[in-house]
């Protein structure tokens, strides 16, 4: 696990390709870590937990 600039900031979910998943675009939520692989891993103000992988076609942007 490395750190990431982004560890503590407030991201918005713009597309996720996890069917599984019930997130929606517009969900918030707090990033935790970025893994070794790249993949951001966020706990979801659903409650949910989710990591984010841009190479698999997940985009988020980050709040002010």
């Amino acid at each position: 696990m490395k750190k990431s600039p982004l560890q503590g900031k407030r991201v918005e979910l713009i597309r996720c390709n996890d069917t599984s998943t019930k997130l929606i675009p517009g969900s918030l939520g707090t990033v935790e870590f970025e893994d070794d692989m790249g993949t951001v891993h966020v706990r979801w103000d659903n409650g949910t937990y989710l990591g984010l992988c841009r190479e698999d076609g997940d985009r988020w942007t980050v709040l002010p």
